[in-house]
């Protein structure tokens, strides 16, 4: 589909919403397409969706300490987005958002249950990489992380460029996530 100027603001005014907007359409959209009816129709007899339908409860793997992802509320009882994205599949499969059993998990476990059928579906925050690529099988992302650079207003190196050529003296700060060092270390020289 070729992109036109109309298309290009559509996409710029949607992304104006934030975070949460594109999570709450993406969510509306799931939500909207998939029935229990059109999940049956597409479950072959030896397919992963067929045993979870005929269990009657989807089997999930998320974690329980990465807000607002997936954390414990005062009562102890999971939530956050991934949570949610877990019972609105429920509901589309079997009509009942509560037909879903959560396995708390730590990061590392993720493709190890999946890949060992302790879990039916992973949904937990994890970066796509081609190596993680080979072993499982990623959906559509329903949300999308970028890096940015921030500086201070008063900095004496603002830009991307006067950063870079600042070599070893430019300092940078980043959450800790392997994947935002790695993004960051492959254009920034070392110390």
């Amino acid at each position: 589909m070729e992109d036109t100027v109309e298309h290009e603001q559509a996409r710029r005014d949607f992304l104006k919403l934030g975070t949460t907007g594109i999570a709450v359409a993406g969510l509306a959209a799931a939500g909207a397409t998939l029935t229990p009816e059109k999940a049956a129709a597409q479950a072959v007899g030896n397919s992963i969706l067929r045993t979870v339908l005929d269990r009657g409860k989807l089997i999930v793997g998320t974690g329980s300490t990465n807000a607002p992802w997936h954390f414990e509320n005062d009562k102890g009882e999971l939530v956050g987005m991934d949570i949610t994205m877990a019972r609105i599949l429920a509901k589309g499969l079997f009509d009942d958002e509560t037909k879903v059993e959560f396995v708390r998990q730590d990061p590392a476990q993720r493709i190890p249950n999946i890949t060992t059928g302790k879990v039916d579906i992973v949904i937990q925050f994890m970066t796509v990489t081609p190596a993680r690529a080979q072993l499982v099988a990623f959906t559509r992302p329903y949300y999308v992380e970028g890096i940015a650079l921030l500086t201070r207003p008063d900095a004496a190196n603002k830009s991307f460029d006067q950063l870079l050529a600042g070599g070893s003296r430019t300092k940078v700060s980043i959450l800790q996530n392997v994947d935002a060092e790695r993004s960051v270390h492959s254009v920034l020289p070392q110390a």
